[in-house]
């Protein structure tokens, strides 16, 4: 029988000692094992100490502090600075506001630290709203950056309905972005009804105009049928709608006016006749013929005397009455 390549045979006619036996093979898993269990703990081993790469450091903490100040804690923690940004904030001009990496966050020992420094706040010109409509003011404060405040109308003898005619602060200035602009639109012409004053006293006649927002002009004159210091008239009159501000001209009795009697005795009669109704009294004539010279003898009342006007002044003639 031919013989089995690999396979043990034993000479059937060989002696006892001359037979040697099959070696046994070792297993070999328990090698694997043992270097597994190598290789994890040098691993392990490796990662506690550091060796499996560099070891990371923390960021230091920087927002808050100056540029300077911030460059040298990040040098000193073993860091470089990388590149700066500046961006318009709430902060002080020159103060980290942003950074990257983050404070307390690990990184390699060298690796850059980018940073975002404040340049303070955002100024810009206030724009001139004077003269502008409403709607037009709204966009110049829109566009600049600035928010508006719309302050309660006002008349204005000189400036349209809708016009800004205030504004705060003033064009022109220098503000913060974001700073409130308050305005103030015309409402024209301001009109009011002149109150009636006639028959008020001086006093109650200047309050009640005055209230009304008018001025007050005062004139005096006599009057028989209105008390002194009461109002005869006024101009406007009462109930028309005029500017307020319009001057309003009230004029104040001083009472029933006496005229002095001029002295006309010697006088013809004509002459005295001439002089009493200029001064605007009224002549009464008596005759009583002496020598018909045409004069005046006498008159009543006396020269001199105080009389309001159209009183009578009696006087007594040379002259015969006509018939």
């Amino acid at each position: 029988m031919p013989a089995v390549p690999g396979a043990s045979t034993v000479d059937p006619y060989a002696t006892p000692s001359q037979i040697r036996p099959v070696p046994t093979r070792r297993p070999v898993w328990p090698w694997f094992v043992f270097a597994s269990v190598l290789i994890v703990a040098g691993l392990a081993v490796a990662y506690f100490l550091g060796l499996l790469g560099p070891q990371g450091v923390p960021v230091p903490t920087v927002t808050g502090k100056s540029l300077t100040e911030a460059k040298i804690a990040i040098s000193q923690a073993g860091f470089t600075v990388g590149e700066i940004s500046r961006e318009y904030s709430e902060q002080p001009a020159g103060i980290v506001i942003d950074q990257s990496p983050v404070g307390n966050a690990e990184a390699e020992k060298g690796a850059k630290v980018f940073l975002t420094v404040s340049r303070g706040r955002e100024t810009v010109t206030v724009p001139q709203l004077l003269g502008m409509s409403e709607a037009d003011a709204l966009k110049a404060l829109s566009d600049a950056g600035l928010v508006p405040q719309a302050m309660p109308g006002k008349y204005s003898p000189n400036v349209p309905p809708g016009q800004v005619f205030e504004q705060q602060p003033g064009p022109g200035e220098k503000v913060d972005k974001g700073t409130t602009v308050q305005y103030t639109t015309s409402m024209g012409l301001e009109t009011a009804k002149v109150p009636s004053v006639t028959g008020m006293t001086e006093t109650e006649a200047k309050a009640a105009l005055t209230k009304a927002k008018f001025k007050v002009t005062v004139t005096k004159d006599y009057s028989d049928t209105v008390k002194t210091g009461l109002v005869i008239s006024q101009n406007p009159d009462a109930d028309i709608q005029v500017a307020t501000g319009t001057t309003v001209t009230i004029v104040v009795s001083q009472g029933t006016q006496t005229v002095v009697v001029p002295d006309v005795i010697g006088r013809s009669l004509g002459d005295a006749q001439s002089v009493l109704t200029s001064q605007g009294f009224k002549v009464k004539v008596l005759y009583e013929p002496h020598s018909n010279t045409n004069t005046v003898l006498e008159q009543n009342p006396s020269p001199n005397t105080k009389l309001t006007r159209g009183s009578i002044v009696e006087l007594l003639v040379d002259a015969t009455a006509p018939q």
